[in-house]
């Protein structure tokens, strides 16, 4: 399979919590790479983890909202909502988005 992402993905192995419902529910998980674009998450089961939420690791500066890319068993590709802030002139942020979502975390 040929790599398609758009930015370089570091392999880490970071605990940071998912934070659900408005901040009235978590989940505990473990960041298994990062990119400026996006993460890779590692937990019990993805079941019940809702599509977008707030993605909270434990040695950065706060809590970044996120969207669900992909899921498997035990492991999830998301994209942060934030790293799309600056685009270009004619570009919709959901158009990129679906073309990371699609490249960068498969």
């Amino acid at each position: 399979m040929s790599d398609k992402r758009h930015e370089h993905r570091t392999r880490v192995l970071k605990p940071a919590r998912i934070v659900l419902n408005g901040g009235h529910g978590a989940c505990d998980c473990l960041v298994r790479s990062l990119s400026p674009a996006g993460a890779l998450l590692q937990i019990p089961g993805t079941l019940g983890i809702e599509t977008r939420f707030e993605l909270d690791i434990d040695d950065s500066t706060g809590p970044r909202p996120c969207t669900v890319t992909w899921r498997g068993e035990t492991l999830m590709g998301v994209v942060f909502d934030d790293a799309f802030a600056t685009q270009a002139p004619g570009e919709s942020s959901s158009t990129r988005r679906a073309e990371t979502a699609s490249s960068d975390l498969e």
